[in-house]
């Protein structure tokens, strides 16, 4: 057992560590932040339902900036191993490709799920603030500070970090959001709106914490698709063939027969997509339904990194 975790983990950390310095990683994590911590003026553009807008505007950019992410992480940690035939050093020690496959899917799915995790956050901070017309009436002076706040000194610890030459200004930027934005959030979530001290977490909005793990859930798919793919494409067509899955996953149920059966092997991804249920009148959100995607999460996945191992046993890498 010890022989078999260990490679695993190494494979994992590597790959994590690999894709948290690719720059195009932390600049889109970056953008991602700072368009959360503009979805309050988003409400302008709605004459009601502001509230609803802003969270469902949050989620969406949640989701557009892990699927971006998403594709070009997992379509380069397996390219670059093969193309740099990495993989043949490391086959010839006792790792097998099952286990470098399962490695690379664990470690850039911990690196997006540290990306969530980060956006979730700003997230909470932009719903906590709420629409520009609440904002300027009665301003959150804590959770505005976070959310602007926190990708502002991300980039001055990248700028300091890049001038004394330890990282790159790139590289160090998706490890800079995710320090500073979750600490922003653990200080602000003891304030209240006028920096008064109340009991952590009051103003958390559960059923927004619950939308951004069902994002997680979907990206997690996306991900075990794009380390398959990658491993009989490359990295332009893995990017394709990943938007395309994710366009199917949405469409699928909405489209006339026989395309759903056709599309069987793409997952409902409107299941993981619960943005309607802001603008419902007290909208929830029960365990069950988390529970009950988690497992279609963990199906498709499974079947997603089974196939994938199926081809790259039979990948010729010399």
């Amino acid at each position: 057992m010890k022989a078999t975790l260990w490679p695993l983990f190494a494979i994992a950390s590597f790959t994590f560590r690999d894709v948290l310095r690719q720059p195009l990683f932390g600049i889109v994590l970056l953008a991602g932040l700072f368009a959360e911590a503009l979805g309050p003026h988003v409400a302008l553009f709605t004459v009601r339902g502001e509230d609803a807008l802003l969270a469902d505007f949050g989620l969406s950019t949640l989701l557009l900036a892990l699927l971006v992410m998403t594709c070009f992480s997992a379509s380069g940690v397996m390219r670059r191993e093969i193309e740099t035939r990495t993989t043949l050093v490391l086959f010839s020690k006792p790792v097998s490709r099952s286990l470098f496959l399962i490695g690379k899917l664990l470690g850039v799915a911990g690196a997006l799920t540290l990306a969530a995790w980060t956006l979730a956050l700003a997230l909470l901070l932009a719903v906590r603030q709420g629409p520009i017309g609440a904002f300027a009436a009665n301003l959150d002076a804590p959770a505005t500070i976070a959310s602007v706040g926190g990708p502002i000194v991300a980039i001055l610890l990248s700028t300091a970090s890049a001038a004394m030459g330890r990282r790159s200004f790139g590289a160090s930027l998706a490890s800079s959001s995710v320090i500073t934005m979750t600490i922003g959030f653990v200080l602000v979530s003891a304030l209240g709106p006028r920096g008064g001290f109340e009991a952590w977490g009051t103003r958390i909005d559960p059923l927004v914490v619950r939308a951004a793990l069902l994002g997680w859930l979907a990206i997690f798919v996306l991900c075990a698709f794009a380390i398959a793919a990658s491993v009989w494409v490359g990295r332009s067509g893995t990017f394709v063939l990943t938007v395309a899955f994710f366009v199917a996953g949405l469409v699928r149920s909405r489209l006339p027969a026989p395309w759903p059966s056709l599309l069987a092997f793409t997952p409902e991804l409107e299941v993981f997509y619960v943005g309607e249920l802001f603008y419902l009148r007290g909208g929830t959100l029960p365990f069950s339904y988390l529970a009950w995607a988690a497992i279609h999460s963990a199906a498709y996945a499974t079947g997603y990194v089974v196939f994938g191992v199926f081809l790259f046993a039979r990948r010729h890498l010399d």
